[in-house]
């Protein structure tokens, strides 16, 4: 019964209170027979990304997934504007909306100084769309359903955790580049930044327990660590 609400509310760092707020998701010039998604959906879960917009400004990118239908959405910060919103289903398809979206990412993948999104779907599908102006870039199919998703900052490849414990690289043009299979499902990926390495480094958590972390480019994990009882609820802080 629980209604999440899609507003977007900027607050001051210092004092936490509230500066300005907005839901619009569609553009002023969208006919209103397309603007058939409400501003609150139920049982879902929503990503912010801050991003650079083509004019210089600053730019928040919403990706949503309701119960029966998922948006990426992209609005101006300061003004709260909708510049483009695209509903999304797995490999682009839009016959089949309510795929849940555990994870998504940005990277400027088609070389036009916008960073562009990628989202994993829990049908198996890795989609990414352009940031200026969501049109679709690519759509890449994995080994089983998504369980995590994340990036590695500008280099835009990302990694994906499949529930049959296959861990998968993708490069920015959606190629699955290295795949490595772990015993146990995986549950959380997020990246870390490193002094050695521009890209940073990926941290891992599946249900067996185990901490892996992993370096773009390479199936090997620098280090593992086996947890001697697994958290209810695994968490790590990210750049």
């Amino acid at each position: 019964s629980s209604i999440y609400d899609s507003t977007v509310r900027i607050l001051d760092p210092d004092t936490g209170k509230p500066l300005r707020a907005f839901s619009g998701r569609y553009p002023a010039d969208t006919p209103d027979l397309l603007k058939h998604r409400s501003d609150t959906f139920a049982q879902g879960n929503a990503f912010l990304h801050s991003t650079v917009l083509a004019d210089g400004g600053a730019g928040v990118l919403r990706v949503l997934c309701g119960s029966n239908w998922n948006q990426i959405c992209m609005n101006n910060v300061v003004s709260g504007s909708a510049l483009w919103c695209r509903d999304i289903g797995p490999g682009g398809s839009r016959s089949k909306l309510g795929e849940y979206i555990p994870g998504a990412a940005l990277s400027d993948l088609d070389d036009d100084g916008i960073a562009d999104a990628a989202a994993g779907f829990g049908n198996g599908w890795v989609t990414s769309l352009s940031g200026r102006d969501g049109h679709q870039l690519w759509a890449s199919r994995l080994p089983g359903p998504v369980r995590c998703f994340t990036g590695a900052g500008t280099t835009g490849t990302f990694l994906a955790g499949c529930d049959d414990g296959t861990w998968v690289q993708l490069d920015r043009h959606g190629t699955i580049t290295h795949r490595r299979k772990l015993k146990g499902t995986p549950a959380m990926c997020s990246r870390i930044l490193t002094k050695e390495l521009a890209s940073g480094t990926w941290i891992t958590a599946n249900t067996s327990g185990r901490l892996m972390t992993l370096r773009p480019g390479s199936t090997d994990a620098r280090w593992s660590f086996a947890l001697p009882e697994m958290p209810l609820e695994l968490h790590c802080q990210a750049d």
